[in-house]
């Protein structure tokens, strides 16, 4: 939830200054967003963390890095559609400050897709953290994590096949709702 918050706080500003800036700004961070996408954000994650030593922090950075430009493409998307809507020229001319364009019309109809993104990608975080668990990159014992849980039961997988079904079926269930909740919340718009 951290990764998506600090990935979400990035990604919606990036987005918010490039759909109200000139077209140089726009251009030049919607392309800073394209070289971001380019690079898989496990992979980023998992250079992060190898190059760190694993543990939290290295994780979360390379989750967040991995996802804001999500955040500010579909930001940027539905800022500037509402920016060319005939209320906000209104709102121009009636002498309203770009910020405060920005902050009371603009984030309201922002705010309920970050929502809805963010309870995606926390899915995706938590498939992301115990993938790299599970490769021996991320959170480090004693903490425990379903990756990590997952490789040490392999070993006795022929023997108790259960034990490993548990840890699986949690990082399933827990994947599984965030993506309902984020599809409900989608939908709620």
């Amino acid at each position: 939830m951290a990764a998506m918050a600090a990935a979400a706080i990035v990604g919606t500003s990036a987005g918010l200054v490039a759909a109200a800036s000139n077209r140089f700004v726009d251009g030049a961070l919607m392309r800073l967003t394209d070289l971001a996408l380019a690079f898989p954000g496990l992979l980023l994650a998992m250079v992060l963390a190898g190059l760190m030593g694993g543990g939290t922090m290295p994780v979360l950075i390379g989750i967040a890095l991995g996802q804001w430009p999500q955040f500010a493409r579909m930001t940027r998307s539905i800022a500037a559609t509402v920016l060319a809507e005939a209320h906000i020229e209104a709102s121009r001319l009636a002498g309203l400050a770009e910020w405060r364009i920005l902050l009371r019309q603009v984030m309201p109809r922002v705010l309920s897709q970050t929502f809805a993104l963010a309870a995606l990608g926390v899915g995706g975080a938590v498939l992301t953290i115990s993938s790299l668990g599970f490769l021996g990159l991320g959170l480090q014992p004693p903490t425990p994590e379903w990756g990590a849980m997952i490789t040490e039961l392999l070993p006795y997988m022929d023997v108790a096949p259960v034990q490993i079904a548990a840890p699986c079926a949690a990082l399933f269930l827990t994947v599984l709702a965030c993506m309902a909740g984020g599809r409900r919340l989608a939908e709620a718009r």
